[in-house]
């Protein structure tokens, strides 16, 4: 998508979205007493601002809080009555719904061991995320092992529990459900933090049989595929993979202890073996886009495109305590020329997308948005029409499976 001015991301919440990623956004001071207006710390990071609604379903998590972000120049406001986001520049202000999200009640409730809900799971966007297992093993001892972009070592025991029995995490599920409608429950979690994957299998089974939610699924890979069969069986809906890097250059420099104690390859194993064994559109790989150079990146989604896997595109973030929070996020010219390409990347070898209905992720821009960025022209006509026309018949054939299995 070329030829994209300041006016024109103001007119766009999916362009805007993106351009506040590589952006940031200011708070005007007229806001900054409002009570909505909370951060979440929790897992690696990303979601490390406010989380804010476009146009009725847009989610978006605006960075605030990085160095990068006080020299941006959108500004969150008010003005006749309305939430708006003013480009400071241009003095233009959005003209479509803003929303700021307000925390659900749940997350001022305690689980019945004791342990506040917010500290469990939290919302990013409308799906409920929450981070099992112990600390990171690269966040212990040695720092220089620690992935340099990360920063779930300050996050979890501080802003969320070490600790969360089945029971907490079925308790926050529930309400969750009862009070957000959720439709997905993602989880994930730091390198040898999930050991013995046993007992979390027996979770996702419960949560199938007691709520008949989606479930996805982010682990480092473990050495015995056979894993993902029983996951699979258990009831897992979604894979997903932190690849992070295509260059294995850049992954040994950025995450030094995942090059050394699990490997490059070992996550593109698991994402082909997943690809194999889950429907299509089930399985992806995640990276970080803006600190390798386009093209490896470009290689990178063409590797998991090609694998039968989806890509994940995270907005490089330079997060407040990380090592690499000096560094600068890529511009909306470099993100653009990304997702647009992912999106060409799916559409070329017959990647499904948004089958999971009611899911609107915050931290990213996710593949079903990506198509606003894509060229038509680069698939032609043909296989553009037919691929959208086959991709709907899948979104309303899952919509349709999924509202029968679904307890509410």
């Amino acid at each position: 998508m070329t030829g994209i001015t300041q006016s024109d991301i103001l007119k766009n919440p999916i362009l805007l979205k993106l351009d506040i990623f590589c952006k940031g956004l200011r708070i005007d001071d007229s806001l900054r007493e409002n009570s909505s207006l909370r951060i979440f710390r929790t897992r690696a990071g990303l979601g490390s601002g406010i989380e804010l609604i476009f146009d009725k379903i847009i989610r978006v998590n605006a960075p605030v809080r990085e160095k990068f972000a006080q020299e941006s120049p959108y500004i969150l406001t008010q003005k006749d009555g309305r939430i708006r986001v003013v480009n400071e520049t241009l003095n233009q202000f959005s003209d479509f719904d803003i929303e700021i999200f307000t925390p659900p009640a749940f997350y001022e409730k305690k689980t019945s061991s004791g342990k506040q809900m917010s500290r469990i799971g939290v919302m990013q966007g409308s799906l409920l995320s929450v981070y099992v297992g112990g600390i990171c093993e690269f966040w212990k001892g040695n720092s220089s092992r620690r992935c340099r972009f990360c920063t779930t070592g300050i996050n979890v025991g501080k802003n969320e529990e070490i600790e969360k029995s089945e029971t907490d995490i079925l308790e926050v599920i529930e309400e969750a459900k009862k009070e957000c409608d959720i439709t997905f429950v993602h989880f994930n979690s730091g390198y040898n933090a999930i050991r013995d994957p046993k007992e979390f299998i027996g979770l996702i089974g419960k949560i199938r049989k007691n709520t008949g939610l989606l479930t996805g699924v982010q682990f480092p890979p473990f050495g015995d595929l056979t894993v993902y069969d029983r996951l699979r069986d258990a009831g897992a809906d979604h894979m997903s993979f932190c690849i992070e890097f295509g260059s294995e250059e850049y992954f040994k420099k950025v995450c030094p202890g995942k090059y050394a104690d699990i490997g490059h390859r070992e996550y593109l194993n698991a994402i082909e073996y997943c690809a194999r064994i889950f429907p299509a559109g089930s399985v992806s790989g995640e990276i970080i886009a803006g600190i390798e150079s386009t093209d490896e990146t470009k290689k990178i989604i063409q590797r998991i495109t090609g694998l039968g896997a989806f890509p994940t595109i995270c907005v490089f973030r330079p997060l407040e305590g990380s090592d690499m929070e000096t560094e600068r996020p890529p511009s909306f010219g470099t993100m653009s020329e990304i997702l647009g390409f992912a999106y060409v990347s799916m559409i070329k070898n017959n990647i499904p997308v948004g089958l999971a209905p009611g899911i609107n992720v915050s931290i990213i821009v996710t593949p079903l948005e990506s198509k606003v960025f894509a060229a038509r022209d680069e698939v032609g006509d043909f296989l553009w029409k037919k691929y959208h026309l086959i991709n709907r018949i899948k979104q309303i054939m899952a919509s349709f499976f999924i509202k029968k299995v679904r307890i509410r």
